[in-house]
């Protein structure tokens, strides 16, 4: 399918947009906001899509699902996206995507996935995401995060899946992330110190090049 969105806005009582993989052009419309009933939004690989993230999609708070991966994405994420507290799915990876990361990333309590690779996002990983207990795959690799990983991420005990690596941190992994591993669970990908004084000491991590 090709073409701009704008159609699908007229549908108030649409509870999911799944047009993943088609050819749709343009931006994400303003006019999101009339789909006050939306749990879904999957706009995956429709990589002719681009502009900022409308701050409309932000009040839609019967959201579950967000995934606008491999679009062509600029700008960065609106503070408005830490209020939707029935968020499970958030996946924004592969766009040009920047900017830091809210503190108020701790109030998705029900978030499952947070995945963010592949963008320019910046600034340290904010220790809030020491809240989000029910996640299970935290993929912020391929960015520009820098200093040191928070140990709060130790608080996560359904996590699976860990992956850091190219990105600037360095550092130590806090003794008790690495406490949490068990039978290789959660995996976790760093780019691992060389000797040169770049990249993360770890004796319990996956060494990316």
């Amino acid at each position: 399918m090709k073409g701009p969105i704008t159609n699908l806005m007229g549908v108030t009582n649409l509870e999911e947009i799944m047009i993943h993989n088609n050819e749709f052009t343009g931006t994400i419309p303003f006019e999101i906001q009339s789909l006050s009933s939306l749990k879904v939004f999957n706009l995956r690989d429709n990589i002719f899509l681009k502009g900022t993230i409308p701050i409309s999609l932000w009040s839609l708070d019967q959201l579950e699902e967000i995934d606008l991966s491999y679009l062509a994405l600029t700008g960065t994420i609106p503070p408005h996206v830490w209020n939707l507290t029935n968020l499970e799915i958030l996946s924004l990876r592969d766009n040009e995507l920047g900017g830091s990361l809210p503190t108020e990333i701790g109030r998705l309590t029900k978030l499952r996935q947070l995945i963010l690779a592949h963008n320019n996002f910046s600034g340290e990983i904010p220790s809030e995401l020491g809240s989000l207990q029910n996640l299970e795959k935290l993929l912020i690799n391929n960015n520009a995060f820098h200093k040191g990983i928070p140990s709060t991420l130790a608080n996560m005990k359904n996590a699976k899946v860990f992956e850091f690596q190219d990105n600037d941190l360095s550092g130590t992994m806090p003794s008790n992330v690495c406490a949490i591993v068990t039978d290789g669970i959660p995996q976790i990908e760093v780019s691992c110190n060389d000797g040169t004084g770049y990249g993360v000491n770890c004796n319990c991590c996956t060494c990316t090049e």
